[in-house]
């Protein structure tokens, strides 16, 4: 498996609370986590970094065998643990009331990947040809979606467009939703944050990926996000089977 990744503070924002982090444990065992924080100026990167740096400590510690772990209990785990955290320092500090962050994750093993999310924050699977989005937003635009009171195309420009229903650290615990799926080496997941997929169209993005090698995916999807205005922090960050470049 190739990891690779990029963030950016975008055109409009003065810091980056998007945080990511990527780690192989082995040549079969490894996993990418994404957050993107939000509160007040200080609160939202201090969410997105209390997040991923409290997964990445109980997944390394976790996984020293991984022939042993139950994934989706690991990380429904792990996130319940960061989402603790994250509660606790709003609840003692005012100046941290409120924040909160978004994840999405992949932790793969073999031929599996296990792919997590909580908020807006999403994970795409690649093939080679064909683009398919694999989690579903936690936002107020994608219920009313479900609904058929709004397209995806309106979605984009709607100006609740913003608000998410469901986050890590706000409330005392959180629901996350989880999908295991096939991985092959030929095979690519993008995760990404809404500063990249408010900006480009699926079709882009697939456009992107199916032209430019890893190494350079990543900096073109940022390079696009910013020329159409860059409204937010943008972070991109690809799993790639060993024969996908």
């Amino acid at each position: 498996m190739i990891l690779h990744g990029k963030s950016d503070t975008g055109k409009q924002r003065t810091q980056n609370q998007d945080c990511f982090i990527l780690r192989a444990i082995n040549d079969d065992t490894g996993y990418a986590i994404v957050c993107d924080g939000m509160g007040g100026h200080k609160a939202g990167n201090i969410a997105s970094e209390l997040a991923v740096r409290a997964i990445d400590n109980i997944l390394v510690s976790s996984l020293s065998e991984p022939e042993s772990v139950n994934v989706e209990s690991l990380l429904r785990s792990a996130i319940r643990n960061a989402n603790g955290t994250i509660f606790l320092h709003s609840v003692k500090d005012d100046e941290l009331k409120g924040m909160g962050t978004t994840i999405v994750m992949a932790l793969y093993m073999g031929e599996k990947i296990c792919i997590a999310s909580v908020g807006d924050s999403r994970a795409y699977y690649f093939d080679g040809d064909r683009l398919t989005q694999v989690t579903k937003d936690h936002s107020l635009v994608q219920e009313m979606i479900d609904k058929n009171e709004l397209t995806k195309e309106e979605a984009k420009k709607h100006p609740y467009q913003h608000v998410i229903t469901r986050v890590l650290g706000v409330t005392s615990d959180v629901d996350t939703d989880i999908k295991t799926m096939s991985f092959g080496d030929e095979d690519v997941l993008l995760l990404c944050t809404d500063g990249l997929t408010n900006m480009l169209t699926d079709e882009e993005i697939e456009e992107i990926l199916a032209e430019f090698p890893y190494e350079d995916a990543c900096d073109e999807l940022i390079r696009l996000a910013n020329e159409r205005g860059g409204k937010d922090n943008i972070t991109a960050v690809l799993l790639c089977g060993d024969k996908a470049v």
